[in-house]
């Protein structure tokens, strides 16, 4: 506490920071050359520099000195090293990211890196992190190393690997093999195909319906086949595609009063401070670029330069699957009746004040053991090995270094021949009219539903296959005049390769109809569009909603819910009352209804555009009723028990808060700090409309 409470080198020197700018002539070690920078109003750092190999030393540099906390942060993060500074509370945090295999992806991820031209373009940036760290004393670190007491390291390729399996992570998590397992093991195939379809009745897919499709492997069949009895009742980590969604497009000349494509992308990862993002623009003499990078890594990853522009979406596509193994003991273990050779690692967890802790990690040829009788304490005890797309080594960081200084559509589809993960959807548009989108990552390819479960030695799918990258779903200037994605399905039914994970259902509609019924499209069109607070859910499922309970003998608080919802329409704007009744009883509804999920055993709810459909149009259905119940109950029942459940809810908050439930102070969006717990340096309660499933997809997070 002394050094942090030091007037000369503790917290009062961060308060007194009054430049955060770094010097407009950049002269550091490892320069070839010197380097100009200059920050606009918005702090905005321009670097230009006069070859590639500076421009990467210096943004290493400058995001170090704007970012290198949460650089750090990150990083440790991604290599299960958070106990090092916050003692034994997170040693389950580190033990879950290497029995993921998180260090095991940035491993094999440093063979790409550290050759050929991005090794280069690493190094570099390494050098410039690694001279703005070698500058400072304690009364120079962010406030965040003082507060929890360590130093920064030394930053090198590996830290970069690991920060890029760190995204890769958090826009991988729609994999539900688990959750699948766990349901067909309890309720049945018959229940899980409806419930769970593969397709949903109107997915407005990405690539148009009625685009033909290559098909160069055996299509997909429904032979009948054995999954696990893998029992699993703890999740690894909260499902980030339930939190997090974004949202691209491009409109090409046709459609625009300017006669040029204009491209839109809102990347709406989660919300934190410091912020996922930084903002820069870099130029050399081959290169002029303006976007986004995460800080950690060179190039921007979204932006635009003077001939192109290009954005993503996350895919939603399941890239994990997972394998029941049988281990006969230290040195082997046997699946689909052939043996093979098993490693091990004593994984070293260091514990800030305490005991290190030793987890032994099994290798198999699908990857790590994540799942075995010591780990975690919800499970069957059974030998669970994750195989993950992240696990192969791969050239993301040239996809970038080509679309930074591309010219043409050309340059773009080449670029995406590096891409493997994450998955994501990449938006496209040119100087030249040329506007496409196109979902690139490295999918797993089954001719069955093996995937969507636990795979058994029975299943015998120990092989890997990937379906093509020119297979892979595209459009380029269809003929309706834009491209757009929002996490939806990337095609329709008649897609030849099977696929799976979590599709949003509704912000691609409400995009797809506002670009379809809009000509003489400007830039004011395309930011209104970002910001759109229409909720297509309510639209589709209210008045059914209503209808339900209608007969129902109400009490003057519920009449004025009813009347309030009446009278609404469908935008959840930022002081609107409607938007807190509707989403109190939708929540309060979907866990009635889904309270069969409740279970020890990890599932997942059925997807709300599911649960809409079911209110609509099987309004009997038996999940309807409520299990600690005993009446028989429906749609209807389930309805009026969520609806006075939901409206008691409004009146206690407005006794509690004194104040009326405006949707921005209900839905409390919160940009919280990093760590997730350092309240002061978050902020609470945004004035802020939208929510999940709406184009302004800005939630509680």
């Amino acid at each position: 506490m002394g050094k942090f409470l030091s007037p000369f080198t503790g917290f009062w020197h961060n308060m007194m920071i009054s430049d955060s700018k770094t010097p407009s002539d950049l002269e550091i070690r490892g320069l070839k050359e010197k380097v100009q920078i200059h920050y606009d109003k918005h702090l905005i750092p321009h670097i230009k520099a006069k070859n590639s190999h500076d421009i990467y030393v210096a943004q290493g540099y400058v995001e170090a000195r704007h970012r290198l906390w949460q650089m750090d942060f990150q990083t440790r993060a991604s290599a299960g090293r958070l106990s090092e500074i916050f003692g034994d509370r997170t040693v389950q945090y580190d033990r879950k990211i290497r029995r993921l295999g998180l260090p095991f992806a940035a491993d094999n991820l440093m063979k790409s890196l550290e050759t050929g031209e991005t090794a280069e373009m690493v190094k570099a940036y390494s050098m410039g992190v690694n001279n703005w760290i070698s500058q400072l004393s304690y009364k120079d670190y962010p406030i965040e190393f003082k507060l929890l007491d360590y130093d920064p390291e030394t930053w090198d390729i590996y830290n970069t690997a690991l920060l890029l399996s760190y995204m890769s992570n958090i826009l991988a998590t729609s994999d539900f093999a688990i959750e699948n397992t766990n349901f067909v093991n309890t309720y049945g195939d018959e229940y899980f195909d409806y419930l769970y379809p593969s397709y949903e009745k109107s997915p407005d897919p990405i690539i148009p319906s009625g685009t033909p499709f290559t098909l160069s492997k055996p299509p997909i069949t429904r032979d009948s086949f054995e999954i696990s009895d893998a029992a699993v009742g703890e999740a690894l980590f909260e499902k980030e595609s339930d939190i997090i969604g974004s949202n691209n497009w491009a409109v090409g000349p046709a459609k625009t009063k300017s006669g040029n494509a204009i491209l839109a992308n809102d990347p709406h990862l989660r919300l934190s401070l410091p912020s996922i993002w930084f903002q820069l623009h870099l130029i050399t003499p081959d290169m002029n670029v303006s976007g986004v990078s995460f800080p950690g890594t060179p190039a921007v990853i979204i932006g635009f330069n003077d001939h192109i522009a290009w954005g993503q979406t996350n895919a939603g596509r399941d890239v994990r699957d997972w394998y029941d193994i049988d281990i006969t003991d230290e040195t082997s273990y046997s699946f689909g009746g052939v043996k093979y050779e098993l490693s091990s690692k004593n994984e070293i967890i260091k514990v800030k004040n305490g005991e290190d802790y030793i987890d032994k990690v099994y290798y198999t040829h699908f990857g790590p053991v994540t799942y075995d009788p010591t780990f975690p304490a919800k499970t069957s005890k059974k030998y669970l090995a994750s195989r993950w797309t992240a696990h192969n080594a791969s050239e993301e960081l040239q996809t970038f270094i080509i679309l930074n200084s591309g010219k043409t559509l050309k340059d773009y589809k080449e670029a995406l021949n590096y891409y493997k993960v994450p998955a994501q959807n990449f938006v496209f548009a040119s100087v030249d009219g040329d506007i496409a989108i196109k979902q690139q990552g490295q999918f797993p390819y089954f001719t069955d539903d093996r995937g969507r479960y636990i795979m058994t030695d029975a299943s015998n799918t120990g092989n890997w296959d990937f379906i093509p990258y020119d297979e892979n779903p595209i459009t380029v200037n269809p003929e309706r005049g834009f491209v757009s994605s929002a996490n939806q399905h990337p095609t329709d039914s008649t897609y030849p390769y099977r696929y799976d994970g979590h599709f949003e259902q509704y912000r691609n509609r409400r995009i797809n109809d506002i670009l379809s019924s809009k000509d003489n499209i400007d830039i004011k069109d395309m930011m209104k569009l970002h910001s759109d607070n229409f909720n297509m859910q309510a639209e589709e499922s209210l008045n059914t909603m209503l209808k339900l309970i209608e007969s129902r003998d109400m009490t003057a608080e519920q009449k004025e819910a009813v009347n309030i919802l009446k009278q609404w329409d469908y935008f959840n704007d930022a002081e609107k009352l409607a938007p807190s009744y509707y989403q109190s009883w939708w929540d309060t509804a979907y866990a009635l209804i889904w309270d069969e999920m409740e279970t020890e055993l990890l599932m997942r709810k059925p997807e709300k555009f599911r649960t809409v459909d079911l209110i609509l149009n099987d309004p009997t259905f038996e999940f309807f009723d409520i299990r600690n119940t005993s009446e028989i109950e429906n749609a209807s029942d389930v309805l009026w028990l969520a609806f006075q459940r939901s409206v008691d809810a409004i009146e206690k908050w407005k006794e509690k808060h004194a104040q009326e439930p405006e949707w921005w102070r209900v839905k409390n969006t919160r940009i919280m700090h990093l760590t997730r717990q350092i309240e002061p340096f978050s902020k609470i309660g945004i004035k802020i409309g939208g929510n999940k499933g709406i184009v302004n997809a800005t939630s509680t997070y």
